[in-house]
């Protein structure tokens, strides 16, 4: 079994890149991030790790690291300020969800991109960026935020993006901000999902046609919300190894020639 098999197949297995360390970093204006550096010293693409409802737990340690171990320098900004919720007790999480300020948010992952821009080891023309859940939203909206500066993101299972007025936390969705996305974006769903209808998947094909962008959709049978979190009971392995192949050939394929877009 190779190392990328036993990383699906045995996910919470601690030690697996236990070569590659996370460090926290000051980001500025109070926010800190955990980052992970590849192997090779050479400048490399870097990603932003945007993630779950449930703050910078292990599980975005684990993807800070499995990212490191692809060789890109990752980042994870802790936009829940060290608040880390339970997996099984979801109403807090949701509570300091819903008191999020997107305009704030963007301006922390702005914090982010800053950081790796500056960074000795980080290729200033390929940064990009990665979401799960509330942070595939996120991560949407920073594609449209920063439309020069990212060249790649990757929105796994990413909630009310595009929502028709509300979600049940006064979120709005963030579709409308596409006309200001200039490079790919990648949508990943699990298609047993119920807090992600086919509707919503129509009406995001439906604008990012219209304004023609470039994006790739792929949905997975068997697969409901959270699948890729090896962490989670909604953990799905055979759609978290799919899509995971998936977004690392994206992400090549962005950044082998990131002035192409």
């Amino acid at each position: 079994m190779n190392q990328e098999s036993q990383w699906f197949s045995n996910w919470p297995q601690q030690g697996l890149f236990s070569e590659i360390k996370t460090e926290r970093v000051d980001l500025g204006k109070g926010l800190t991030g955990a980052v992970a550096l590849p192997a090779t010293k050479d400048p490399r693409p870097a990603v932003i790790i945007i993630m779950e409802t449930f703050g910078l737990n292990d599980f975005v340690l684990d993807v800070v690291r499995l990212f490191a171990h692809e060789g890109y320098v990752a980042l994870a900004p802790d936009i829940f300020h060290g608040d880390i919720y339970d997996y099984e007790n979801i109403g807090p999480a949701l509570t300091h969800l819903s008191s999020l300020n997107d305009v704030t948010v963007m301006d922390e992952i702005g914090s982010g991109i800053h950081y790796l821009s500056r960074h000795p080891n980080v290729l200033k023309s390929s940064i990009g960026v990665v979401g799960f859940c509330m942070g595939g939203r996120l991560s949407f909206l920073s594609m449209a935020s920063y439309p020069e500066q990212l060249k790649a993101g990757v929105c796994f299972y990413p909630g009310s993006l595009g929502i028709e007025g509300k979600d049940r936390l006064g979120r709005e969705g963030v579709l409308e901000k596409a006309s200001s996305i200039r490079h790919p974006v990648l949508l990943l769903y699990g298609a047993e999902d119920p807090s992600i209808l086919p509707s919503e998947h129509a009406r995001i094909t439906q604008r990012m046609g219209d304004l023609k962008k470039e994006y790739v959709m792929a949905a997975y049978p068997g697969a409901g919300h959270g699948f890729f979190n090896g962490r989670r009971g909604s953990y799905h392995l055979a759609s978290a190894q799919k899509s995971w192949m998936l977004a690392r050939t994206f992400l090549e394929s962005c950044f082998k020639n990131p002035s192409s877009h």
